[in-house]
């Protein structure tokens, strides 16, 4: 995984120094890439004209499809996302998207009930507990392997309608 380096951080501080809020947020989705451009475009010109700098910044921002702020469906979804990499399913179809965006479902309220149950004496409640968090990994496991069929599918289908329409 890339950085910035020791220096590159050094200025990155200076630079947030003078950011809002919301431009502190959208400097955080910047990549490395794009940040080190604007931290050497900070060095040679914020001086001398700090409305040019703030004005590549933003024209940044735009370029790169950075928002000001997110409407709830975009918080929703990316927190959606972020759940789906900590099961191990990365880049998710738009079919599994939506299929748990309508059942809500979300593993990390069970496995608070699973440490809860953890310090109960009761070894019946203790192995059913283990056995619906195995039954859970399972699921997700197999999510993932639905997830793939899908996306295979769906290129399968692209690739047959560019041999019909030759």
């Amino acid at each position: 995984m890339e950085q910035l380096g020791f220096r590159e951080t050094m200025t990155e501080g200076n630079i947030l120094a003078v950011l809002d809020k919301r431009q502190k947020r959208q400097w955080k989705e910047l990549s490395i890439e794009d940040k080190r451009k604007l931290i050497i475009l900070y060095k040679e010109i914020f001086k001398k004209d700090k409305e040019k700098f703030f004005n590549k910044l933003n024209e940044t921002f735009r370029r790169k499809g950075i928002s000001e702020e997110k409407t709830p469906e975009q918080k929703q979804y990316d927190k959606l996302i972020g759940f789906f990499q900590t099961q191990g399913i990365n880049n998710p179809s738009n079919t599994t998207i939506e299929a748990f965006r309508h059942q809500q479902i979300f593993a990390n309220f069970d496995n608070f009930y699973h440490a809860v149950g953890q310090f109960t004496l009761n070894m019946e409640k203790q192995a059913q507990y283990n056995y619906y968090m195995s039954q859970q990994k399972q699921n997700f496991i197999n999510i993932a392997q639905q997830d793939k069929l899908i996306k295979q599918n769906e290129e399968i289908i692209r690739l047959l309608k560019i041999i019909a329409d030759k």
